[in-house]
């Protein structure tokens, strides 16, 4: 499973380079209105209740980092809309 755990770890390294990069290319200047979304795929990424539950996930039920990122999303999406 740590594998799955190392997958898991480099793809949120990967995504967070890729929503940085439109900051620093410019588009924020460019559209400014769409920005947040941005911001809020860095905000995901870099919250550790999320991650760690994920990687708890993978450990615990012997998982793909797919699966337990998946879980954990929808989880937060029902606390979200107060399911």
């Amino acid at each position: 499973m740590e594998r799955e755990v190392e997958r898991l770890t480099r793809a949120v390294a990967a995504s967070r380079r890729a929503a940085r990069r439109p900051s620093r290319s410019g588009c924020r200047a460019r559209s400014a209105s769409h920005a947040y979304i941005f911001d809020a795929h860095l905000l995901m990424l870099e919250d550790p209740l999320l991650l760690d539950r994920a990687v708890a996930i993978i450990r615990e039920e012997h998982v793909n980092a797919e699966w337990a990122l998946r879980t954990v999303s929808d989880a937060a999406a029902r606390a979200v809309r107060g399911v």
